[in-house]
């Protein structure tokens, strides 16, 4: 084989079979298919056709029944289990529909997790999660457990924990399966944008929306490649993360405003409505008992009691004893 530079991946007659005698069945059939450095390609095509055989057979999950493998223009159809797991330890990075991630680490040690098969030590593996988490926007949310995040977060994480190790190539199966349309866009313009960077993606999808992210579309139909379009490389204009974060604060902040308005507003009517209510009171105690203006009374001036008149037989008495 002639050593190209720029081919990342390139599969000869590779077929996968399960099953023996006439319970096998032949789940890849004589695919050839190469994979230039920076292309990012959807392969699509209805259930049981081929596509997550041929997904982990390019990460070097699953080993072909026949046919040649080169990665990096290398064969690796005869390494050891071992030296297949540093391939994918350094090298590939996974990205699933489940998302995959362990329930009962936090966010951080999900990410840091691929960065324990390279030797690095707990501190250089939590500095350098906590980096690429950063870049997703999820730092405040580090150590939160995966059940107190979105569905949108948790495949943020997952795709973190998928670039933590700085692979070459991205497999992706179903990255939006379980997701939202709006949470689906956000996704996959981090794809589109971790494209953008130079790493080879390639993706499985059953959504025929999705392949607009795409510089490349293959069919498959029964174990083969049956269509194979090159679209050539796209212009996106993103929306980035931070600006969809950026809205919901503005949103929340804006909501918090107008309760606070709100509540401002009820406060001061309802300390009206009490002024109002005790005025009307005093008024209505007032009208009812009004106030009267006690004047002081002057005390009448005694008056000097007549002298009594003499009856006429004393008169007379004392007349006639004077005379």
């Amino acid at each position: 084989m002639m050593n190209d530079p720029s081919i990342r991946i390139k599969l000869k007659n590779v077929t996968k079979r399960f099953g023996i005698g006439d319970a096998e069945i032949s789940a890849l059939d004589n695919v050839d298919l190469t994979v230039k450095k920076g292309e990012f390609i959807a392969i699509m095509g209805p259930s049981g056709c081929g596509k997550t055989t041929l997904l982990n057979m390019i990460g070097l999950l699953d080993q072909p029944s026949d046919g040649e493998y080169y990665l990096d223009n290398r064969p690796v159809d005869f390494l050891t289990p071992r030296q297949r797991a540093q391939i994918r330890s350094k090298q590939i990075g996974f990205i699933f529909q489940n998302f995959n991630l362990v329930p009962r680490l936090t966010v951080i040690d999900n990410v840091a997790l691929p960065l324990t098969y390279t030797g690095l030590g707990k501190i250089k593996r939590l500095q350098e999660a906590s980096r690429i988490l950063k870049t997703f926007h999820l730092n405040e949310r580090e150590y939160y457990m995966p059940h107190q995040l979105s569905g949108g977060q948790v495949q943020r994480v997952a795709i973190a924990r998928a670039l933590v190790n700085s692979p070459s190539i991205i497999l992706a199966d179903e990255p939006t399966g379980n997701l939202d349309s709006k949470a689906s866009h956000l996704i996959m313009e981090e794809l589109a944008d971790i494209h953008r960077r130079g790493n080879t993606i390639i993706m499985v999808t059953h959504n025929p929306e999705l392949t607009s992210y795409a510089s490349r579309v293959i069919t498959m139909l029964d174990g083969k490649i049956d269509t194979d379009e090159h679209l050539g490389r796209k212009k996106f204009t993103k929306k980035l993360i931070a600006d969809d974060d950026k809205e919901k604060k503005d949103k929340d902040a804006k909501h918090k405003d107008e309760i606070h308005k709100e509540k401002q507003e009820t406060g001061e009517k309802t300390v009206s409505k009490a002024a109002k209510d005790d005025k009307d009171d005093k008024e209505n105690k007032e009208s009812k008992h009004p106030k009267t203006e006690t004047k002081k009374t002057e005390k009448p001036e005694k008056t000097e009691k007549p002298e009594k008149a003499e009856k006429p037989e004393k008169a007379d008495k004392k007349k006639e004893k004077e005379s």
